[in-house]
């Protein structure tokens, strides 16, 4: 990793620090206690895990990502926008007719337009899809190390 890349990637971490304190702090919850609350929505997601995306040390994948969604209240691929210096898109935040979230990634973008799923569902869609994603990009990694 090159210097710009890993102080670029300080800089996300120190966004996502400052968003998820402030998430926490309001709740009155310590950094154990915050990390615990992805357990009411099927994730798990330890306090040393949260710590080192926190901190720089990884950058969270997609389970790590989902279940620090859901903590935070924040709506799929909000993590990303928070680390790029944007503001995340609450679950709870009041949606006006015909508005709706924004992705990049058109695939994603439908699964979330999909009408006749609710919420909960368009987000475990959109989290399955990313780790399906995640693990076909590490077996594909793998062969050409093996054969590239």
């Amino acid at each position: 990793m090159t210097a710009r890349s890993q102080a670029a990637q300080l800089e996300a971490a120190e966004r996502l620090d400052r968003a998820l304190n402030a998430i926490r702090r309001a709740r009155g919850l310590t950094w154990r206690e915050f990390a615990a609350e992805a357990a009411k929505g099927g994730y798990r997601l330890s306090y040393e895990t949260l710590r080192s995306a926190r901190k720089g040390e990884s950058v969270p994948r997609d389970l790590t990502a989902s279940a620090i969604e859901y903590i935070a209240g924040w709506a799929p691929g909000s993590l990303e926008d928070v680390m790029a210096g944007k503001e995340p898109t609450s679950v709870n935040a009041r949606r006006f007719p015909g508005e709706r979230p924004k992705y990049d990634d058109p695939a994603l973008q439908a699964v979330w337009d999909i009408e006749l799923l609710d919420e909960d569902e368009r987000r475990a869609a959109i989290t399955a899809i990313r780790i399906i994603r995640e693990n076909k990009g590490q077996a594909g990694q793998s062969d050409q190390r093996a054969y590239g």
